[in-house]
């Protein structure tokens, strides 16, 4: 009976482990939107700034679609960084399964569809907008990778694993006496 109570004790205790592993992993998705706003707010910080110089001075250097165009950029770059970071602990879940196979599927298929959409951008778009393309492009490399992750998150026995609220364990410390002082041996 004794030896059943530790086997499940310690299955318990497995089962917390994993999940705080799981918690752990999906601590990148809010430290991500962080980042990436943090990101977005340096970027749109700069390119104020700049347009403010650009007024200021005499000659023009840069050309208001220059501008756009980088600002654009920057913008889209940020929210593609956001939605790879919603990826993030599905990617994790795949390397602690050493399942390597479906991380490198997935970013096959997105950088096919990053490449083909960079050319679709910036054959459609004109020449003013060639920056943006390539942002445009990485945010359609985070959706479709994003896409794939889920979807195999959601095909594998256990689907997605979210966090969850982990309850302490129940179990006596053996090197604790009932009343609180530690027995040395």
């Amino acid at each position: 009976k004794e030896s059943g109570k530790k086997s499940d004790a310690d299955a318990k205790d497995g089962r917390r482990t994993e999940q705080r592993m799981i918690n752990v992993s999906w601590l990148s998705v809010p430290l991500g939107a962080i980042i990436s706003m943090i990101a977005m707010y340096m970027h749109l910080s700069t390119c104020n700034h700049n347009i403010a110089i650009k007024s200021e001075s005499e000659g023009e250097t840069k050309s208001e679609y220059e501008l756009l165009d980088y600002k654009m950029a920057g913008v889209l770059y940020c929210f593609a960084s956001f939605i790879e970071s919603l990826s993030e602990p599905l990617v994790i879940r795949c390397l602690q399964q050493m399942d390597v196979t479906t991380k490198a599927k997935a970013e096959g298929v997105a950088l096919v569809m990053k490449s083909v959409s960079c050319f679709g951008c910036l054959y459609i778009l004109s020449s003013n907008w060639a920056v943006s393309a390539f942002g445009m492009s990485q945010l359609v490399y985070g959706l479709t990778f994003t896409t794939i992750m889920y979807r195999h998150g959601r095909s594998i026995e256990g689907g997605i694993q979210w966090p969850k609220r982990v309850t302490e364990s129940t179990t006596i410390n053996p090197y604790k006496s009932k009343s609180g002082i530690r027995q040395s041996f």
